[in-house]
């Protein structure tokens, strides 16, 4: 009943291709593996009561696999080596997984085939607790963290990170949760190429996912969020990029935020591009009934193009979106929300921080499109700079707004329904508003159109 092992192979005089297995069957069992050395092998089979396993890892080419079934057990793993894998698989109560992936090598996986770490943790039981750290401060890391927990109040904690110079890797992180769990994922890069990050979510019940993705670098470009959550839930995605050179045919940016929620829930997405070529942001977000969905999106840097958000959603919910933009000649930004059911809010918000400074060249192809089917709904839409403003509402007691500063805007509403207002204000030149309303059955309709400046 109280079994203890120790295993220590390499440590002093490595041969290689160590292989340690230790097998425990009953209560109170401790299993510690310590190996050094190239293509090592640990696997450790626990089955009983209040288990606890512990392997460390250095070399390259090292494998540890640690099987639990029973109570209270908890597994350590720690590797410090180039082509690292581990493989913790817990089914019982109270598990707890810790997996701590480290390259510290000058030249990282680079040029070197098969050789990058990957974990998988797989847990099934109530109120399990599973934390992966993945590191390198060398050159090419490809790291990726599998995590697949089935039960109740379960927590998940990636955090990918490539820090070394000459970083061309990939930080790759899916995690699959039921009952009503928690994930946080953290991907960080910086220095050399500093590209491609990739995080799944996929959760059941009502639960919290955060995702933070940065990077930084020559061309820091390919951030790639997919959360997906059963109603009740909340999501957060923060995604940045910055590309650090000053000059040469470079671009930054692919960043992309992917969100379904089923109904009363929040999404809240933060993107923001900062440098030279800044290009292609989107957020897309699908939500049920009485959801909640914030976007708040930041583009600042030479040649910048491509800013889109497309909200849908169902019944009394609320969409906010924000865009901003930093430089002349921004192009090809778009906001569109997409509201079914009574009771929606739509506010967007789309303005250039530097409009209209002279030698600037006009910004162009920036567009909001609101569209809402329903009665009680409300849009609201403020540009600044040159830009385009579809509002169409159908049912009764609908409500929009359309303000626009600059010159050369297009203002539009739409309303089918009686009891509605629509408001248009825009101050410039060249303006244009179109208010129709009614189609037959509107009574109750008001409607307001102000312009200032010339030619409108």
């Amino acid at each position: 009943q109280g079994n203890s092992v120790t295993v220590a192979q390499g440590l002093t005089d490595d041969t290689g291709g160590e292989v340690a297995t230790v097998s425990q069957e009953g209560n109170d069992n401790s299993a510690v593996v310590a190996q050094d050395g190239t293509g090592d092998t640990t696997t450790v089979a626990q089955l009983g009561d209040a288990n606890a396993a512990s392997v460390t890892q250095t070399g390259s080419d090292n494998n540890s696999t640690v099987d639990q079934i029973g109570n209270d057990n908890d597994s350590t793993v720690t590797q410090n080596a180039i082509g690292a894998y581990a493989d913790n698989d817990q089914t019982g109560d109270n598990n707890v997984s810790t997996i701590a992936q480290t390259d510290d090598s000058s030249n990282g996986t680079i040029n070197i085939p098969n050789a990058d770490p990957e974990s998988t943790v797989i847990q099934a039981g109530n109120n399990n607790t599973s934390t992966v750290d993945q590191t390198n401060t060398g050159g090419g890391f490809n790291q990726v963290a599998n995590v697949n927990q089935n039960g109740d109040t379960n927590s998940s904690s990636v955090t990918q990170e490539g820090t070394g110079p000459g970083f061309t890797g990939t930080l790759r992180t899916n995690v699959t949760q039921t009952g009503g769990s928690s994930s946080t994922v953290s991907q960080t890069a910086v220095d050399g190429q500093a590209n491609n990050a990739f995080a799944t979510i996929n959760q059941s019940g009502a639960s919290i996912s955060e995702v933070n993705q940065s990077l930084d670098g020559n061309r820091a470009t390919g951030i790639t969020a997919n959360v997906t959550q059963d109603g009740g839930s909340s999501a957060f995605v923060d995604q940045s990029g910055e590309n650090t050179a000053t000059s040469g045919a470079v671009t930054s940016g692919s960043v992309i935020a992917t969100l379904d929620q089923n109904g009363g829930s929040v999404a809240n997405v933060n993107q923001g591009i900062a440098g030279n070529g800044s290009t292609n942001i989107s957020a897309s977000i699908t939500q049920d009934g009485g959801a909640t969905a914030n976007v708040d999106q930041f583009m600042n840097g030479d040649g910048q193009s491509g800013l889109s958000t497309t909200i849908l959603q169902d019944g009394m919910s609320t969409a906010n979106v924000s865009q901003s933009f930093n430089m002349d000649g921004s192009q090809n930004f778009d906001a569109i929300v997409t509201q079914y059911g009574d009771g929606n809010t739509a506010n967007v918000d789309q303005y250039d921080n530097a409009p209209g400074e002279t030698g600037q060249k006009a910004d162009n192809s920036v567009l909001a499109d609101v569209y809402q089917d329903g009665s009680g709904n409300t849009a609201n839409v403020t540009q600044e700079g040159r830009n385009m403003a579809s509002i169409d509402q159908s049912g009764f007691s609908n409500d929009s707004y359309i303000v626009q500063t600059g010159h050369g805007n297009t203002g539009s509403v739409l309303q089918n329904g009686g009891r509605g207002d629509a408001d248009i204000d825009q101050s410039g030149d060249d303006n244009s508003a179109t208010v129709t309303q009614g189609n037959n059955s509107g009574r109750n309709l008001t409607a307001s159109v102000t312009q200032s400046g010339n030619d409108n």
